[in-house]
């Protein structure tokens, strides 16, 4: 496809991409409409067994509405303003990182394991999947909130590199790693409860370390802040950590 780029004006690249776009639609749709484990419902819905792999086909808009998903559903790396037309459910995983939408209406209701969200404009989690069975997955947007976010998360999850100022909203219990690191933090209020793995809250403005989970089972990072902290700040504000498993 990178010789229909080739030597041509702003204005030719522009009818190029644009006839590329409508080539692979067409392509996708025609053998979408082919497989024998799609069923369309009397809502002109879609539901589909298997996996439907929408990513890097340059959509700015789904191509049409889907119900249920059993396997995973990928639509990341193209340039969707919404998720209008994703499914209600998603059995596997549900990646939509690298779009520049700006808000999860729409999204899946409920995700079998990881949902991706990453690199998108997004700035607080409102209709974030209420249940998530894997990876939640939000960082390098814009968030500068975490309301919205699903209470439990069964592996990790993940928001560096945002504008968070407290993470307030978001989950209670994170069995994996939580990954807050490179925001804005002044304070750790909000944070989960327990995290069954890791715990990083490097590079923010964190000040004191109030607001800290109570356990966490792996190692605690905390460097690069306004505050040097020691292992004995870590230590008094986790009630229970191991001492080795400490980063300063």
């Amino acid at each position: 496809m990178s010789e229909i780029f080739k030597s041509a004006s702003e204005e030719e690249l522009v009818d190029r991409r644009k006839n590329a776009a409508g080539i692979l639609h067409k392509e996708w749709l025609e053998g979408f409409l082919k497989r024998t484990d799609v069923e369309k419902n009397l809502d002109g819905s879609y539901d589909v067994e298997g996996n439907v792999d929408l990513a890097e086909h340059l959509l700015t808009e789904l191509p049409v509405n889907f119900n249920i998903v059993g396997g995973s559903f990928w639509c990341y790396n193209n340039k969707l303003t919404s998720l209008k037309g994703a499914p209600k459910v998603v059995r596997k995983n549900c990646l939509c990182g690298r779009n520049p939408f700006s808000s999860l209406e729409h999204a899946p209701e409920k995700v079998g394991a990881s949902f991706w969200c990453n690199d998108t404009n997004i700035t607080n989690l409102e209709h974030a999947p209420a249940n998530i069975g894997g990876n939640f997955r939000c960082e390098s947007c814009k968030l500068t909130s975490l309301e919205g976010a699903p209470s439990e998360i069964f592996a990790s999850f993940i928001c560096f590199e945002n504008n968070l100022t407290t993470l307030k909203g978001g989950p209670r219990h994170v069995n994996l790693i939580y990954n807050c690191s490179f925001n804005k933090l002044t304070s750790l209020e909000g944070a989960p409860t327990k995290v069954d793995g890791s715990f990083n809250c490097e590079h923010n403005d964190l000040e004191s370390l109030e607001g800290a989970p109570d356990y966490v089972g792996g190692y605690f990072v905390c460097g690069k802040n306004k505050k040097q902290f020691t292992r004995a700040d870590v230590k008094a504000a986790i009630k229970k950590i191991r001492i080795a498993d400490i980063s300063v």
